[in-house]
């Protein structure tokens, strides 16, 4: 068995007195891809969002390669990590956003390179040559010098995908990748993610893309108001599911 790159255990997450995350239990093996569905409001992105600790947690842990996130263990509890730990802890775990979240006063270039370079850990030569490879690896070569607003979304969120593979992650996150694209742009931004699966980068995504997971990941995980329902292999969460929650979703989207 591979080893696990994620773990979630007892996950709760709050906000106020609205409890979004209810004792989520959850493994992804290294060099798999896990993709979580479920309908609106169910935890999927703010799960996400706390496994690279953008979320405050009320109860349980993640760990990345068996190292805690966002918390320190004392005698007694937790404490939460300061922000320059924080941001260490994140270079391990790449994530894209619905949105794309691209700087837009800077080229498609100065994404990728900005990071590295204000973290003095490339310098400029060395970041610019690695951001236009990743640039060429996800269909955008050429394009280094455009602005976000001279491209269209789905070239908007190849090169975020790109931006988060500048740190070298050892885990990459999706968040509804495709959902803020049109139609036609949908397959690019897949078939970007489909070439990273195949290189054995481990990958989460939340999605609602049903025939990607179904093609692509090792597990699908299927949510509903804060817990996991049900878990397994494509064939049995999306062919023969076993929970009846499960199988009144999918009859609802495929």
């Amino acid at each position: 068995m591979s080893e696990v790159a994620v773990s979630v255990r007892g996950l709760v997450k709050r906000f106020g007195l609205h409890t979004v995350l209810r004792n989520v239990d959850l493994d992804v093996q290294a060099g798999h891809v896990s993709c979580i569905i479920g309908p609106s409001g169910s935890g999927k992105s703010t799960l996400l969002r706390c496994l690279n600790s953008l979320e405050e947690i009320q109860g349980g842990e993640v760990r990345v390669f068996g190292e805690l996130q966002g918390y320190a263990t004392l005698r007694n509890g937790y404490r939460r990590l300061s922000p320059a730990r924080l941001a260490q802890q994140r270079e391990r775990i790449g994530m894209v956003f619905q949105s794309f979240n691209l700087f837009p006063h800077m080229t498609a270039i100065q994404n990728l390179t900005c990071a590295p370079m204000l973290l003095g850990q490339q310098t400029a030569t060395a970041a610019g040559k690695q951001a236009s490879e990743l640039l060429s690896m996800v269909g955008m070569s050429g394009y280094e010098a455009s602005f976000p607003a001279q491209l269209s979304g789905g070239q908007q969120q190849r090169v975020a995908i790109a931006r988060a593979m500048m740190m070298n992650p050892s885990v990459l996150l999706f968040d509804e990748p495709t959902s803020a694209l049109d139609a036609e742009r949908v397959s690019e931004v897949l078939d970007v993610m489909k070439m990273l699966a195949r290189t054995g980068k481990t990958m989460v995504v939340v999605t609602h893309e049903l025939g990607f997971a179904r093609e692509v990941a090792d597990v699908v995980t299927f949510m509903d108001e804060g817990v996991v329902v049900e878990s397994g292999s494509p064939e049995q969460v999306l062919g023969k599911p076993e929970r009846d929650r499960t199988k009144a979703f999918l009859s609802k989207v495929l």
